[in-house]
C-alpha cells in the first residue's frame, strides 16, 4: 500500500510539474507575441509619422501630434529624399535628435544643397516600416534625389557602399576636393555596425 501511496504521489508531482511547464510555456509564447506585435506597431507608427509628415508639410515646423507635443521646438525641412530603387520618399529634418530621428530622417552634419562638402544624412532601419531599411540594396550607380524647399531637384549618383565601425566619424569627412557629396547612414541591427552608402552630385 505505501508503495502505491508513493507511485501516486509521485505521479501527481509529476503532472504538477508538467502543468507548470506547459504554464510557463504558454506564458513565454504569449509574452513573445506581445513584444513582437509593440515592435512591429511602434515601427508602423513612426513610419506612419513621417508618411503624414510628407503630406501635411509646410516647410515651416514639425508636423505635430498628440504623441508628439514633447518636441517644442519649431525644426525645419532640409529637403525631401527620393530613391525610387528602394521606395524612400521621405522629409530630411534640419537638425538632428533623438526625438526627430524618431520622426524622418535626419540631417546631421554637412554643407547646404548645393555647396561643396558632404551631406550627411542618418535614418533610422525600422527593418521594413520602414525609413532606410533597404539601404543595403543599393549598388554603384543607383541614383538618390534631393528636392530642395523650392522644387530643385539634385540627382546624386551612388558611387560605393559599404559597412563600418559604429564610432568611425570618417564617413562624415569629404571624399573628394571640389566635390559635392552625400553620405546616408543607417544601422545594420544585426551586427550593430553602420551601413553607409556614398554618392556625388551629377546634376540639378
Amino acid at each position: 500500500m505505501n508503495q502505491i501511496l508513493q507511485v501516486f504521489k509521485n505521479k501527481n508531482k509529476f503532472l504538477f510539474i508538467f502543468k507548470i511547464q506547459i504554464a510557463s510555456s504558454i506564458i513565454g509564447i504569449l509574452v513573445v507575441i506581445i513584444f513582437l506585435s509593440n515592435k512591429n506597431n511602434n515601427s508602423e507608427n513612426i513610419e506612419s509619422y513621417s508618411k503624414e509628415l510628407l503630406i501635411n508639410q509646410k516647410f515651416t515646423s514639425i508636423y505635430q501630434t498628440e504623441e508628439l507635443e514633447k518636441i517644442e521646438e519649431v525644426t525645419n525641412i532640409f529637403c525631401i529624399i527620393d530613391i525610387p530603387k528602394i521606395d524612400v520618399h521621405y522629409p530630411v529634418l534640419n537638425s538632428f535628435s533623438e526625438e526627430q530621428l524618431s520622426l524622418s530622417p535626419c540631417k546631421f552634419s554637412g554643407p547646404e544643397l548645393n555647396e561643396l562638402g558632404n551631406i550627411a544624412i542618418a535614418g533610422h532601419n525600422l527593418e521594413n516600416h520602414t525609413f532606410f531599411s533597404d539601404l543595403s540594396e543599393l549598388e554603384i550607380n543607383d541614383i538618390i534625389n534631393l528636392y530642395s524647399n523650392s522644387g530643385k531637384i539634385f540627382k546624386y549618383t551612388v558611387y560605393k557602399t559599404y559597412e563600418t565601425e559604429s564610432n568611425d566619424l570618417t564617413t562624415l569627412a569629404n571624399s573628394f576636393i571640389n566635390q559635392k557629396e552625400l553620405t546616408l547612414v543607417t544601422c545594420n541591427n544585426t551586427n550593430k555596425k553602420r551601413f553607409i552608402v556614398k554618392a556625388l552630385l551629377k546634376s540639378y
